[in-house]
């Protein structure tokens, strides 16, 4: 048995662009909660891209989130 065995992943599952993004920018604004500063999310200009483990969303605008770490409601209305 390999006690140290990583497992090998397919890269392009991880290295592919998202296929939602019509425009082919990149989610590179972040979206953070406004009263812990937790990461909820990046935006590209005209959608916005959620990641919770194990799921990818991305959705229009406007966007309401529960914050995971402090409870509190967050809304972004535009980009």
């Amino acid at each position: 048995m390999k006690m140290n065995y990583r497992p090998r992943h397919d890269r392009a599952v991880y290295d592919r662009e998202d296929d939602n993004d019509s425009a082919g920018s990149a989610f590179c604004n972040d979206w953070r909660c406004q009263d812990c500063r937790r990461l909820l999310g990046k935006d590209n200009g005209s959608q916005m891209q959620i990641r919770r483990k194990p799921l990818d969303y991305v959705v229009g605008f406007p966007v309401y989130a529960t914050c995971p770490g402090c409870g509190a409601l967050n809304t972004k209305t535009k980009a």
